[in-house]
């Protein structure tokens, strides 16, 4: 005849007292037991007999009284189920113990940042980006990046929205986007949910920039810029402009060092492009009649 094994209560484990000689197991059935330490520590164990190999395992529950007869018990039934599944209930715990601990490895923060060093991006498009990641780092950025849904996107787009600033909004939707892709190629997440949100944001009007094409308009305004009165550097800036047909910046930034003027000819690499590749410039014939 089995042995009957009577239930533990918090009145019995209260006062049971720690055996200076020996190590009490008290058994609550089921497998479920609670180990006395010599020194007094109170802590649960739950044996079983593993799936398929039948041999004999135990693992913790944790400490009593931080973990009650009644929390011991439900996951004493929980391992049970899981038995009866043929789940073994420690490879269970590390399962989901590895799952938590991946998923604060691949938070959107994290993710995005390790995206970005593998990029190209000239110093001014970084310090754009880094803008852009301070909002929605603030949003999303601990959220593993799997947990992440269209919505989560939507709403940081909206605060742009809300502002006006529809391009911007347009920015942090193809940003996200770039990170999603960049997830699912590593197996972080299983797609890129900015998909979903094609057609939702207010599409920014196009503003076209001033241009003048008529070659009578053209003409005045080559003429005017001969006669600006203004800094003689800007006057010789002005001059310049129209015959070498480079940014204002990369002019603004020309060096002596670039220039050969016995070959006519201006050496230089604009600090916007990603292969930091070598333009030449040669000099128009009124360029080399300028005189400083």
């Amino acid at each position: 005849m089995p042995k009957v094994v009577v239930p533990l209560t918090d009145t019995k484990i209260k006062k049971t007292k720690a055996d200076p000689e020996n190590i009490q197991k008290l058994s609550d059935g089921k497998g479920l037991f609670l180990m006395i330490t010599k020194n007094g520590e109170k802590f649960w164990r739950f044996d079983y007999a593993r799936p398929y190999t039948k041999k004999r395992n135990s693992i913790s529950f944790g400490n009593y009284p931080i973990i009650g007869l009644a929390e011991a018990r439900q996951r004493r039934d929980d391992a049970r189920t899981l038995l009866a599944q043929n789940i073994d209930p420690q490879v269970e715990k590390l399962r989901i113990e590895n799952e938590i601990l991946n998923a604060n490895k691949n938070i959107f923060s994290i993710v995005a940042l390790e995206w970005a060093t593998k990029q190209n991006f000239a110093e001014a498009t970084v310090k754009g980006q880094q803008r852009l990641f301070e909002v929605i780092f603030k949003h999303i950025g601990r959220i593993p990046i799997h947990e992440l849904k269209p919505m989560d996107i939507l709403n940081i787009c909206r605060i742009y929205e809300k502002e006006g600033k529809h391009e911007t909004a347009k920015k942090v939707k193809t940003k996200c986007g770039q990170i999603f892709r960049y997830a699912v190629s590593l197996g972080l997440c299983e797609r890129d949910v900015t998909q979903d949100l094609r057609g939702v944001l207010t599409t920014p009007e196009t503003k076209h920039m001033a241009a003048i094409i008529d070659p009578d308009e053209f003409a005045k305004l080559l003429n005017d810029l001969d006669h600006y009165d203004g800094s003689v550097i800007t006057q010789y800036a002005l001059r310049i402009a129209p015959l070498v047909f480079v940014r204002p910046g990369e002019l603004r930034h020309a060096k002596w060092a670039d220039i050969d003027l016995g070959k006519g000819r201006w050496e230089y690499t604009p600090p916007k492009t990603k292969k930091k590749q070598v333009y030449h410039i040669s000099f128009h014939y009124r360029l080399k009649s300028f005189k400083c």
